[in-house]
């Protein structure tokens, strides 16, 4: 039984204790997604626990279980005037190269980034330790108006200078499932059946495969990525 509420002493047995002392409700971890007009809607497969698992610290989970807040944000633009000119021709040497996604059309460039909230801490998260899944709904404009011509959809993701193409992982139409575990530029692209493509399909789970990316400058070179 303890008394008074600054300072709180057992009318037992005499031990102190403050507030801070006394077991409190954990945090809650939540997770959402900000997009602006002209982004995908985009949703974040991994639960909250699966989330926290992957990204927080050990110090950030006890902060949890103290009763601190942590929400995780994945935040989805529209990139077309953002990305770089760099970016950009890593991307052509991807489409121009001969690899699964020879021959695919830009779609859309996205920012695609996974923010960590502490409080009134906001920190980017630029790579985790495990891939996360992501599904990005296929936007009406990149849809074939011709259902002689289905499209084929992948996702080419630049970081840091380098391609990797992330397959689609579902096989529904609408939407693109990737596992992902780097986060900065990425592009939707696209292929209607018949057009001569190398058509990817579901591989393994996180079956991504690297592509040759040039160095930017007068004299390209390519140099394969190790891959994840």
């Amino acid at each position: 039984v303890y008394e008074n509420d600054a300072d709180l002493v057992c009318n037992i047995c005499g031990y102190e204790r403050t507030i801070e002392d006394l077991p409190g409700d954990a945090g809650a971890v939540s997770k959402d997604v900000e997009k602006d007009e002209k982004a995908p809607d985009t949703t974040l497969s991994n639960s909250e626990e699966e989330l926290a698992d992957i990204i927080l610290t050990d110090e950030e989970k006890a902060q949890v279980e103290n009763g601190t807040d942590i929400k995780f944000i994945l935040d989805v633009k529209d990139a077309a005037d953002t990305v770089s000119s760099g970016d950009k021709a890593v991307v052509q040497a991807a489409l121009d190269g001969n690899n699964e996604v020879k021959g695919f059309a830009v779609g859309q460039y996205l920012d695609i980034s996974i923010f960590k909230v502490i409080g009134t801490d906001r920190s980017a998260i630029f790579q985790t330790e495990r891939k996360l899944t992501i599904v990005i709904d296929v936007p009406d404009s990149l849809k074939s108006k011709d259902s002689e011509k289905p499209r084929t959809y992948a996702i080419i993701r630049v970081h840091e200078g380098v391609a990797e193409t992330l397959t689609d992982l579902d096989h529904d139409p609408d939407t693109i499932t990737i596992a992902s575990d780097r986060f900065s530029s990425y592009v939707v692209v696209y292929k209607e059946a018949g057009s001569g493509a190398i058509t990817p399909g579901p591989t393994p789970y996180g079956g991504n495969k690297p592509v040759a990316t040039p160095e930017v400058g007068d004299n390209p070179t390519a140099s394969p990525d190790s891959g994840d």
